[in-house]
């Protein structure tokens, strides 16, 4: 099975709700730039009802300029 990256970023939230239920810990999570994946983290914090703070990999970032 095959998961795309919506599904692999579903996942790693759903395990990290498991592990801090009530959010009592702040959430990082680092990004590379990429629309669809900035897309999709925002999409699944909504739906999951979570909050996070964005961190936007500079290095990988340069790469879509």
């Amino acid at each position: 099975m095959t998961l795309n990256a919506r599904d692999v970023i579903r996942e790693t939230f759903q395990e990290a709700l498991r592990r801090n239920p009530k959010q009592q810990r702040r959430w990082i999570v680092l990004v590379d730039g990429n629309p669809n994946q900035i897309r999709f983290v925002r999409r699944v914090c909504k739906e999951l009802g979570v909050r996070v703070t964005m961190i936007l990999d500079l290095i990988q970032f340069l790469e879509y300029l």
